[in-house]
């Protein structure tokens, strides 16, 4: 959470083409890092080291640690791509840029569509339809939000989870985002 917010800060993916340069080697440095730290307790798994108990545990540490670098690579990856899918501006990569614009609205909505469908206490599918059917729910959700993203965008309306965050972080002012768009520029007078 605080490297978002520090990345928030920074507009590194506002602008990502501005940042070009840094978001390249947190790309590098980052998934880099993360396969590394994932490393020891890849090797545990097929059997190919034994450790103690200590030693396994520093290593779930340092996979955990290294895999918040590994996030902040990905997302470093995303907001590269995200500058080649500008330059193309197909009708699915606007949409794709939509669903970014509304990430924490469109991670629950998929969160809580693939776990309504697969959970056992809830529609139940997930121990019926194997690691395939799974993929495919999930792939399902993903493309039912691409399509209301797409719809809100259309509209110039913001996702409404990142609405009501913007409110709660910036209490009445406005933020920037999709709908901020619509506010008049401050000018120094």
């Amino acid at each position: 959470m605080v490297l978002g917010y520090r990345a928030g800060r920074a507009g590194l993916l506002d602008d990502p083409a501005a940042h070009r340069g840094f978001l390249t080697r947190v790309a590098v440095v980052g998934t880099s890092l993360s396969v590394l730290g994932a490393l020891p307790v890849a090797l545990t798994v097929q059997g190919l080291l034994s450790p103690g108990a200590l030693t396994e545990g520093l290593a779930m540490g340092l996979q955990v640690l290294s895999g918040v670098l590994g996030g902040a690579g990905y997302a470093a990856l995303f907001a590269l791509w995200g500058i080649r899918l500008e330059r193309r501006s197909s009708p699915l990569a606007r949409a794709v840029a939509a669903m970014g614009q509304r990430s924490l609205t469109f991670y629950i909505l998929n969160s809580v569509l693939v776990a309504v469908v697969l959970h056992p206490d809830l529609l139940g599918l997930g121990t019926r339809v194997g690691g395939f059917g799974a993929l495919l729910v999930a792939a399902l959700a993903w493309s039912v939000s691409l399509v209301l993203a797409a719809w809100l965008e259309v509209r110039n309306r913001p996702g409404p989870l990142d609405q009501l965050m913007r409110r709660c972080v910036h209490g009445g002012r406005r933020a920037r985002g999709p709908a901020a768009a619509e506010e008049p520029a401050r000018g120094g007078g």
